[in-house]
Parts: C-alpha cells; sequence; structure tokens
C-alpha cells in the first residue's frame, strides 16, 4: 500500500491538467468525488495495521500465515519485551505450512532465558543439530545437558563453544554454564 502512493505520484501529477481539462458534467464529478471519499475511507480502515511493526507483522501472518511472518512478528515482539506475544508468534511460526528456522532458536532462547530454562532446550538440539551453535548457544546447550544431568555432554558443548571464539572472553552466560558444569571447582 504505502508503496504504491510514492511510485504513483508522477503519474497522478501528471494526469491532473488532462483531467482538470476535461469538462466534467455534475454526475461524473459527484461520482469522483463518492469514489475518493470511499478509497479514504477504505484507506482509514487499514491505518490500525501500521500503527508499529507487531500489527504489520501479525497482519501479514494472519492474511498469509507463513513462518516468516509469524516469525518477523515475534522478533519484533521480543524486542519491544512482549516475550509472551513474542513466544506464541514463534510457536505459530514453527507450526505453519512453511515452518520459520530461525523461529526454532528464538523460540528456544525465549523459553531458556526464561523461569524455566529447561523449555527451551528441546527446540535448541533441534536446531543444533543442523546450525553450529556459537559461543552463547553452546553454554545455554551446555546448560541444558547439566540440567538433563550429563555433565559429560555439557562439558563437550562449552568446549565446543570456547573452540569455535579463541580469545574472546568468557560471556557471563558461559561463566554460569561452566559453574555448573564444574560445580563449585568452576568458580
Amino acid at each position: 500500500d504505502r508503496y504504491f502512493y510514492q511510485a504513483n505520484l508522477g503519474l497522478f501529477l501528471g494526469l491532473a491538467p488532462t483531467l482538470a481539462a476535461l469538462s466534467w458534467a455534475r454526475g461524473s464529478a459527484l461520482a469522483a468525488a463518492g469514489a475518493v471519499a470511499l478509497l479514504g475511507l477504505l484507506g482509514a480502515r487499514d491505518l490500525p495495521r501500521w500503527s508499529d511493526s507487531a500489527a504489520l507483522w501479525l497482519a501479514s501472518a494472519r492474511h498469509d500465515p507463513t513462518g516468516y511472518s509469524w516469525s518477523q512478528a515475534g522478533g519484533y515482539l521480543e524486542q519491544q519485551r512482549r516475550f509472551e506475544e513474542a513466544i506464541a508468534a514463534f510457536e505459530a511460526a514453527i507450526n505453519t505450512r512453511y515452518p520459520d528456522s530461525d523461529a526454532l532458536e528464538s523460540l528456544g532462547v525465549l523459553h531458556f532465558r526464561g523461569p524455566e530454562p529447561a523449555k527451551g532446550c528441546p527446540y535448541l538440539v533441534t536446531v543444533a543439530q543442523t546450525k553450529p551453535p556459537g559461543p552463547e548457544r553452546a553454554a545455554m546447550l551446555a546448560t541444558c545437558e547439566r540440567l538433563a544431568g550429563r555433565p559429560e555432554a555439557a562439558a563437550g558443548w562449552l568446549g565446543r563453544g570456547l573452540a569455535e571464539a579463541p580469545g574472546l572472553p568468557l560471556l557471563n552466560l558461559e561463566r554460569l554454564a561452566l559453574a555448573l558444569v564444574l560445580g563449585d571447582e568452576g568458580e
């Protein structure tokens, strides 16, 4: 919608003198005014979906439910710290006919950072099977393994994450995961 107006500005400016030169009958002028009023009302009806990015992406996802639309809505909602709505959007993104793979990871991270980190683990593990995790995701996976009672697997994820980012200082999350794996010895 918004791109139509700007792209056709030259066309309308070019047509304006021609239309003004035509001798309009009273009925034609009334019909044109009615058409303009109708288009104005229809345009005003669409304004709420342009209120912010979440409204736009949610409207897009409802109109054409693809994983991408739902994932974009979820990302914006997450930025706005509207986590429950973001989780619902990411869940919709992975349950569409064309699921969005990034939504799996986002859903895992959101759950992991929430009150129940273990809820995010299945999503993070699924993503890790196809996409190498960076240090932060590796630390999350290490925590998942520790929560599942597998400290050796947790140590493996931490080693893998640290090997992918040599020379970088340990992130707070990695320190936490390291402490969880090593117990009191890691402090």
